[in-house]
């Protein structure tokens, strides 16, 4: 790229400062296909001791990876292939700091709840204890609310937070490397490596998919679905409808336990309306997840057989689940099934490390309109997540201990204006769980990874 904006075919790399990063006239896109903002109260921190350590001197932040957009723009407009969890996370400190030069110059790409953060955050807000709107992103705004915390903690005046300010602005410095407008993104991908560990190949596997999609529309309504059935540590139904009521029982029918839509255009509907504001919204919030302990399958049984009397849960944080297997693995568990390769012995070996090529061996099937294969695809997905959930035995953690859970095989109902988590089996008289339940809870045991 040349500076006067024309394309050409070299890597360009600039050494620039934070300032000239949010320059108040660059705009950076993170993409449809990219992860949502994840950094958790770990990562921000550390970074923000990082640079609390290195103030007076300059300190390098690592590497901005980007493509020049070709969408005409009186600005130059990045996408961001990666970095976009330091970018967001030097936006939201420079927020903190009262830095006003860089409104508007972060956007994600069709995802509202997360723009809707970001430009309420822009305005200002300065009450932490008011939390976050229930329509808005909350890594987003929990991101927000650990910098303003930290600030609190370490500048005393306005006169060190201008210093402070100064110094990230100044001193701070990344390399945001602009690809050639010709490379091969996806291939990218799978060569780039960020502090040494490899792009994740979920990550891969849904930016081909997404690529043969129709248009913008269908791009986020595919990214909505996946990055639900994503979160393997709670109800598949709490992910997709977050906060809203209305859309899950479009969903997943009026007890809200099973998807009860036909195909990936019902989802598109539902996907739009949510836009449109013609479904309702009530406050909610995030999970945590938790390690595994060492309970006896008999012992889970045992207690799997005693009756649960009253409520499991009255909000989304009253119970804390961890799947038996992670995302990738429950991917291929997915492609398995569409495929029916369920015949031979030798098929029936899953390699995560194997991701990509298999769902590229599944878009290369011959006769498949790949538009239609993703779509067909992630429909399967979440229809096969929400069986999971209730038909898989996973670690339950009650209340707010960080103990090592049990053993549960449950599934969720709705229970008037609330819900519950109730047995998927129910117990017999003599409150022995059924044979059934049994050799399933025996079965899925073995399936730990």
């Amino acid at each position: 790229m040349t500076h006067d904006g024309a394309q050409d075919d070299a890597l360009r790399p600039e050494l620039l400062a934070i300032g000239k990063v949010f320059d108040g006239r660059s705009r950076y896109l993170v993409p449809i296909y990219q992860r949502n903002y994840a950094w958790q109260a770990e990562q921000i921190e550390q970074m923000l001791d990082d640079l609390w350590d290195a103030k007076g001197n300059y300190y390098f932040l690592g590497n901005l990876i980007v493509t020049r957009s070709q969408a005409s723009s009186a600005f130059p407009v990045y996408e961001v292939i990666d970095g976009q969890q330091r970018l967001t996370t030097l936006y939201l400190l420079l927020r903190g700091l009262e830095h006003h030069g860089h409104t508007g110059c972060l956007q994600y790409e069709s995802r509202p709840r997360a723009m809707a953060a970001l430009d309420h955050i822009a305005q200002a807000p300065s009450d932490l204890a008011a939390g976050e709107p229930p329509a808005e992103d909350h890594a987003i705004w929990q991101g927000h609310r650990i910098i303003k915390q930290y600030l609190a903690r370490h500048l005393k005046s306005q006169n060190e937070q201008k210093l402070y300010r100064d110094f990230v602005l100044a001193h701070t410095q990344v390399v945001r490397i602009t690809l050639p407008a010709k490379i091969d993104v996806n291939r990218y991908f799978e060569i780039m490596n960020t502090r040494g560990q490899q792009l994740q190949q979920v990550d891969i596997v849904k930016a081909r998919l997404m690529a043969h999609l129709g248009n913008e529309v269908e791009r986020a309504c595919f990214a909505w679905i996946w990055d639900a059935c994503a979160q393997m540590d709670a109800y598949v139904q709490m992910t997709l409808s977050r906060g809203n009521t209305e859309l899950r029982s479009q969903i997943f029918g009026k007890d809200w336990s099973f998807l009860c839509l036909k195909d990936f255009d019902d989802l598109l509907e539902c996907h739009q309306n949510i836009h449109s504001g013609q479904t309702h919204s009530e406050p909610t919030s995030s999970r945590p997840s938790h390690g595994y302990g060492a309970l006896e399958i008999d012992a889970a049984i045992e207690a799997y057989a005693k009756p649960t009397g009253a409520k499991e849960a009255q909000d989304e944080n009253a119970a804390r689940f961890q799947s038996i297997i992670d995302f990738p693995f429950f991917l291929l568990h997915v492609l398995k099934l569409i495929m029916q390769e369920g015949a031979s012995e030798n098929e029936g070996i899953l390699d995560d490390k194997r991701l990509v090529k298999r769902f590229d061996e599944f878009l290369e099937v011959k006769g498949r309109d790949k538009r239609e294969g993703a779509r067909q695809l992630v429909f399967h997905l979440l229809r096969y997540r929400n069986l999971f959930d209730n038909y898989v035995i996973k670690r339950e953690f009650i209340g707010a201990t960080d103990d090592d859970g049990d053993w549960s095989l449950r599934m969720l109902k709705k229970d008037k204006d609330s819900f519950q988590y109730v047995n998927t089996y129910p117990a017999t008289e003599n409150n022995a769980p059924d044979t059934a339940s049994l050799r399933l809870l025996r079965l899925q045991s073995m399936l730990r990874v």
